[in-house]
């Protein structure tokens, strides 16, 4: 339901979910859907989701700080915060540093890259109907992830790079209806995301410090 993508399809798995816990249904209906229901979050916040959740239904995302924010120590809970997130960025650095020696000159990082495959893979169970110029009609007729989904026809604007979906928008990455449309408009993949890699990093690496002496502006 978090992940639903507009109003008909959070009522899908809301009927679902009442079969079996009506009273986790009764308990959502008592949250904003604006603070984690992804069509609504957007409406309200104009920002992309990235594909996560809140925690108001993810508590196993932060049950590792969860019983010392409860206990009568906060201290303890306020180090174990900082230490992950120490841990957390040490972990992003040393990946970053080990996909630059290990995939010198490529665009995307590897979970991108796998998934780009994965989705070029699964553009064959697409239908595509062309409506307008870079405007496709399409609906994906593989297995859903969702017991009892069905996938309805999605609008694809290659050109404004968007899907009713709202998967291309809110991940900033191409969902697998755009990537058939791309494919039955014989255009690049590559032109379907923005792959911004500032100067300095390019540079620098990403080793921390200052500037070199010789690029630091004179006052």
């Amino acid at each position: 339901m978090g992940r639903s993508d507009c109003e008909s399809d959070y009522k899908v798995f809301e009927k679902e979910l009442e079969r079996t816990k009506a009273a986790a249904v009764a308990y959502l209906n008592g949250i904003d859907k604006a603070h984690w229901a992804k069509y609504k979050y957007q409406e309200h916040f104009k920002l992309p989701t990235y594909g996560e959740t809140t925690s108001n239904l993810a508590e196993q995302a932060n049950s590792w700080i969860g019983n010392e924010c409860r206990s009568a120590k906060p201290l303890d809970a306020f180090a174990i915060y900082f230490r992950k997130r120490s841990e957390l960025v040490s972990g992003k650095r040393q990946m970053g540093v080990d996909w630059l020696t290990k995939r010198m000159g490529a665009e995307l990082v590897p979970q991108l890259s796998s998934e780009c495959k994965s989705l070029v893979i699964a553009t064959e169970q697409c239908k595509v109907t062309p409506c307008m110029e870079g405007a496709y009609n399409m609906i994906f007729l593989g297995k859903s992830k969702h017991s009892g989904f069905i996938h309805p026809w999605r609008l694809v604007d290659l050109q404004a790079r968007e899907c009713t979906c709202g998967n291309w928008q809110d991940k900033k990455f191409p969902c697998v209806r755009a990537v058939a449309a791309s494919v039955k408009e014989g255009q690049a993949l590559d032109t379907l995301y923005d792959a911004k890699v500032p100067p300095e990093l390019g540079k620098r690496g990403l080793k921390p410090g200052p500037k070199p002496k010789h690029k630091r502006k004179k006052t």
